[in-house]
């Protein structure tokens, strides 16, 4: 029998049909995904679990911190703000506060010689208060630290929390208010990333992150909450913590209570202290703009709270200092300073130190080379003053000083900006020359010394430092020039009182006649002619006319040069001028020359001016009399223009006139040798200008 084909033997089939294919894998991914999700949850539970536990430690361990830090603490505090950059809360110079929103925990801690927990530790305290490091010093004020615990904003809903040591300024060197009798071994410290100095010596500790509650609560002695912070023997320390972990939020919060068991706290400073001005008559650097106070070092002051005000303004608070001294730079002359001190330290403040201080209208000037003041009791030293327009007006007397010497140097601020050149009375009636450099050196110029004394009335310069004047460049006309180098070139500015201020040194003209010699916009030269007085090559006699559009020379002599120096009141400014009733047949030139006539302008400065003829011209004769509110404190000596009819250039000279109080007013006095006789010969009362004072 034949045997059938391999081929047509049946087979049998093995592995899953599509049917059950599709069955069995949904199946089996479900499998899958939820073994894993078991894997994924057995793993966050397990993170969750060790970060929880973590947390949990993390807080515990920082209040730990906290609470070694508190117990030897001698007193919390509310505020610290004696801070140097970058020690502040803000990375510069921003106050701690243990008010909210921050809530940070500011602790008061002696400082030590070792680890506060070591036993050869001791405390350090501050030499010579009271007792040398020497003696029994254990009694003197203790250096005390501050350990600050405060937080950061992580940006993120969160924050971190950090602590830092503020060691105040200290020294083992003798004799300052910081010495200490031995180094403290604690170290400032400083935001991470600070540069490493000796105010920075380490960075912040940081303590905690995640932190959303970080805030103190502080308890009197019968254990109820208080706001009185330096007064409270014990706190609580509220702390949260909040992380993302596996995808969940892990809250922690924590707890403690701690009281302070150190009992080394300073005491509030207890005396007022007693404030004085350093040189009221001859202020620092005979500056009549500074104003240099200072007072005694008060007991248990840690440092020193500072306000001061001008003429009843606004209060004006400066930073907190240790410094036992402070200048005002803002006071003028006459104005009334309101300064307070109040001592303190970290436990409070002491008794307020209070003066109330006029300050001086003149500052007695340092004399040099040889220079004395003429008869003080007699004449006022010499001395200069600053009006509210920025005008440094110079008075006195002096003799003995040499030709080409400083008599006395001006303070910075109150220099001109250039070189000027000012006639002034030398020995009774005959003219001399002072010129005042833009380094402030007054200096005496004229050839062979001085004839008895020196005159330093009716100088006077717009100070650059304080007025900071915009000057302009005077015109020079054909034929003259300025002389330049350190005198510049001519130039003029109004004030803030509306005065027209003219210098320069000219050369090389044609002063043989009324010749122009400088041009200025109308509304800088006056209304009607004005007459001045001043020098020329070789330190000789001369004058200047200021009319309605030119300065013009009016004396015969050298052309190698000619100066001019002026204040007057221009025609743009509304000045109003009181007439003199003039007196012993003195009467006005008239014509294109302003009458006699005076003014007082806001800062005080009173002004004369005009032409005057015919009079009694006795040494001592009084020309016109002014009332009191226009008058000096002492005598003034003013050289002035005199001479000839004003057309006539060979008789021009240099005459005197003085303004004396009498006891009610005050006496304008011709006081001279000329002119001698004539009605046609003039006298110039423009350029007499002074400070009123009575």
């Amino acid at each position: 029998m034949q045997l059938p084909s391999y081929h047509n033997k049946p087979t049998k089939q093995h592995g899953f049909t599509l049917v059950e294919m599709l069955v069995i894998v949904p199946v089996a991914l479900l499998a899958i995904a939820a073994l894993i999700s078991l894997m994924v949850a057995l793993v966050g539970d397990v993170m969750m679990a060790r970060s929880r536990a973590a947390s949990v430690y993390e807080l515990q361990e920082t209040l730990d911190r906290i609470e070694q830090d508190s117990r030897i603490s001698s007193a919390f505090l509310p505020t610290y703000s004696q801070l140097t950059s970058p020690q502040g809360r803000n990375g510069g110079t921003a106050s701690f506060s243990a008010s909210g929103p921050n809530y940070d925990l500011i602790l008061n801690m002696p400082a030590t010689t070792a680890n506060p927990y070591s036993g050869s530790r001791n405390l350090v305290y501050y030499a010579d208060q009271p007792n040398p490091c020497s003696g029994t010093y254990q009694g003197n004020r203790p250096l005390t630290v501050r350990v600050v615990y405060f937080t950061t904003d992580n940006g993120n809903g969160t924050k971190t929390l950090w602590r830092r040591t503020i060691v105040p300024t200290w020294t083992t060197t003798a004799g300052s208010a910081s010495s200490v009798c031995a180094a403290p071994w604690q170290r400032d410290s400083c935001p991470l990333g600070s540069t490493i100095s000796a105010t920075c010596q380490t960075f912040d500790e940081k303590m905690l992150t995640s932190v959303t509650v970080f805030i103190p609560t502080y308890y009197d002695a019968n254990g109820a909450t208080t706001t009185d912070v330096r007064n409270a023997v014990s706190m609580s320390i509220r702390l949260n913590q909040s992380q993302q972990v596996a995808g969940e939020s892990i809250t922690s919060s924590s707890t403690a209570r701690i009281s302070h068991v150190n009992g080394t706290t300073e005491q509030v400073p207890s005396a007022a202290p007693t404030i004085t001005i350093d040189n009221p008559d001859i202020n620092t650097m005979n500056n009549p703009v500074l104003t240099s106070l200072t007072w005694n070092s008060v007991p248990h002051a840690a440092y020193y709270s500072l306000r001061y005000r001008i003429d009843g303004g606004a209060w004006v608070y400066p930073a907190d200092q240790t410094d036992t001294t402070f200048q005002i730079t803002t006071a003028r002359p006459l104005d009334i300073i309101n300064f307070e001190v109040t001592p303190k330290n970290d436990m409070g403040a002491g008794s307020i130190g209070t003066l109330t201080y006029t300050k001086p209208l003149w500052t007695v000037a340092n004399l040099i080379n040889g220079w004395e003041c003429y008869s003080p009791s007699s004449w006022p030293c010499p001395s200069y003053t600053l009006s509210s327009a920025g005008v440094v007006l110079l008075r006195g007397l002096a003799a003995n000083g040499a030709t080409e010497t400083s008599m006395f140097t001006l303070p910075a601020s109150l220099t001109p900006n250039k070189q000027i050149i000012f006639p002034v009375v030398n020995g009774g009636t005959s003219v001399g020359r002072f010129d005042v450099r833009p380094n402030g050196e007054v200096i005496w110029k004229t050839a062979g010394g001085n004839s008895g004394f020196v005159s330093l009335d009716n100088i006077r310069v717009l100070a650059q430092g304080i007025a900071n004047p915009s000057w302009l460049a005077a015109t020079a006309v054909p034929a003259w020039a300025s002389y330049g180098g350190e005198y510049g070139t001519a130039q003029y500015v109004k004030d803030s009182a509306g005065r027209t201020h003219v210098y320069g040194l000219l050369r090389y003209g044609n002063p043989m006649t009324t010749n122009p010699i400088l041009t200025m916009p109308t509304t800088y030269h006056p209304s009607l002619s004005a007459i001045w007085p001043t020098v020329t090559y070789p330190n000789a006699t001369a004058s200047f006319q200021v009319n309605s559009t030119n300065i013009i020379t009016r004396t015969q002599g050298s052309s190698s040069w000619y100066a001019i120096a002026a204040m007057y009141y221009p025609s743009s400014t509304a000045a109003t001028f009181s007439a003199m009733t003039l007196m012993n047949s003195w009467v006005n030139y008239g014509g294109t020359y302003v009458t006699a006539s005076y003014t007082k302008a806001s800062d005080g400065i009173v002004s004369l001016r005009g032409l005057i003829r015919s009079g009694v011209n006795t040494s001592g004769t009084i020309i016109a009399t002014l009332p009191a509110g226009y008058c000096p404190g002492w005598r003034i000596l003013s050289g002035v223009a005199a001479g000839g009819v004003p057309g006539d250039n060979a008789s021009q000279t240099i005459g005197r006139v003085d303004v004396i109080w009498n006891g009610t007013n005050c006496d304008v006095k011709y006081t001279s040798t000329s002119p001698s006789a004539g009605n046609s010969w003039y006298f110039s009362l423009d350029g007499i200008s002074y400070m009123q004072e009575r």
